[in-house]
């Protein structure tokens, strides 16, 4: 019993690289920037491009690199890079929400 009640809690880690997952997560929100039966979309279309712009931005510094082997050291260097370090702080914020959405995502996952 205690072992079945382990193997029911315990989480399975699929490794996946980085990119895979950033086109995955674009691939499935694209579909809800668009409108149906004229109402509005569920995503902004202009919101929807730029952070397709920030997800890739970010799988094209780290290429290679598995989802499940990123951890803060990955995160420093990415906003200590170039463009990221030269951007407003405004324009960071906006950077560390899309990637902490893709990261709740890719738990969820």
């Amino acid at each position: 019993e205690a072992v079945d009640g382990y193997l029911r809690t315990v989480a399975s880690v699929k490794r996946k690289d980085i990119g895979e997952a950033v086109e995955e997560v674009i691939a499935l929100d694209e579909p809800r920037t668009k409108s149906k039966n004229g109402e509005r979309p569920e995503l902004s279309p202009k919101w929807f491009y730029n952070r397709s712009i920030i997800l890739r931005r970010f799988a094209g510094t780290f290429p290679g690199t598995a989802l499940a082997d990123m951890g803060k050291e990955h995160l420093d260097l990415f906003f200590s890079s170039p463009p990221v370090s030269g951007f407003s702080p405004k324009s960071r914020n906006h950077h560390r929400a899309s990637l902490r959405q893709f990261f709740a995502w890719a738990v969820r996952k």
